[in-house]
């Protein structure tokens, strides 16, 4: 009788508390950036991962 009474308890809190919701935040585009941060991100080493049929691969890009 107990555990019944301690799972109708955590179900009724469950069902009463309320829901997180994910919410994204919006888009930063690169030309709001401020220019500290745009070169930074300019500068910051760049990387491409390809899907091939024996796994994932990475390669650095080649930047300049």
């Amino acid at each position: 009788m107990t555990r019944a009474l301690a799972l109708a308890t955590a179900l009724l809190f469950t069902s009463l508390s309320p829901v997180p919701t994910a919410q994204a935040a919006d888009p930063v585009h690169f030309w709001d950036l401020q220019p500290r941060s745009l070169r930074l991100l300019v500068s910051s080493p760049q990387v491409m991962v390809t899907r091939t049929k024996t796994g994932w691969e990475g390669a650095m890009a080649e930047t300049g």
